[in-house]
């Protein structure tokens, strides 16, 4: 059983009844991953829902060749892995600690019965799963339509408002190579060098301690906007 001091940040679990919540948890189990490591893979028949504890995840899809894709990134208190619970389709995605990561895996029915204690909590996982639906949606529109330096734009402008520091300019709390943003929009890796040297140039994207700094936010966002 998971002890409940452990989940105390994540916020639709306090919306649960404290049965359910009790009942949730006694089959469930907490893992350790750290940097790299594999949480979950492709399987046909996926039987575990996931809740990031505290840690970064990223869910991705590989082909054969070895090529990857991200999707998108897991934040403390978020359920992923979460389809399993509202389908039998085969799960096709990867999941992977970006950072010393802490998971909770649950049976994915154990899982569908406690949300639907709560409709509130049905809607929240929903609103989850929509908004990371929407970044893929808008990265595809990207893939189809933008220059690899309006989709290199696009993603920057996007992360920022994930991992910001808020500071002035804003960094992105992120440790990100050439590669990773090549995987989130879909091209190569030289082409995002290109693309990042040619904003860099322009005095739009800078670095501080290792981070990409948005020195112009307003006119990186006009470029994602540009067409060729």
């Amino acid at each position: 059983m998971v002890e409940l001091w452990h989940l105390e940040h994540i916020d639709w679990l306090k919306e649960l009844p404290a049965a359910v919540v009790e009942e949730l948890t006694a089959g469930a189990e907490l893992t350790e991953h750290a940097p790299g490591a594999v949480i979950f893979t492709p399987r046909p028949d996926p039987e575990n829902v996931f809740v990031l504890v505290s840690g970064l995840v990223r869910i991705y899809r590989a082909s054969e060749q070895g090529e990857e894709v991200t999707f998108g990134y897991i934040h403390p208190g978020e359920a992923f892995g979460e389809l399993a619970a509202f389908s039998k389709d085969p799960r096709q995605s990867y999941a992977a600690a970006v950072e010393p990561s802490t998971v909770m895996r649950l049976n994915r029915d154990d899982f569908a019965r406690a949300i639907q204690a709560k409709s509130s909590v049905v809607f929240t996982i929903a609103r989850q799963i929509e908004g990371r639906f929407k970044q893929i949606e808008s990265r595809v529109e990207d893939l189809v339509f933008k220059s690899v330096r309006a989709r290199v734009a696009h993603v920057l402008a996007q992360l920022v408002e994930e991992f910001g520091d808020g500071a002035s300019p804003p960094a992105i709390r992120l440790r990100l190579t050439h590669a990773d943003i090549a995987t989130l929009i879909g091209a190569s890796r030289p082409s995002v060098s290109i693309a990042l040297g040619e904003l860099e140039d322009s005095g739009l994207v800078g670095r501080r301690q290792g981070f990409f700094v948005l020195n112009d936010l307003a006119a990186l966002r006009a470029v994602a906007e540009s067409t060729p």
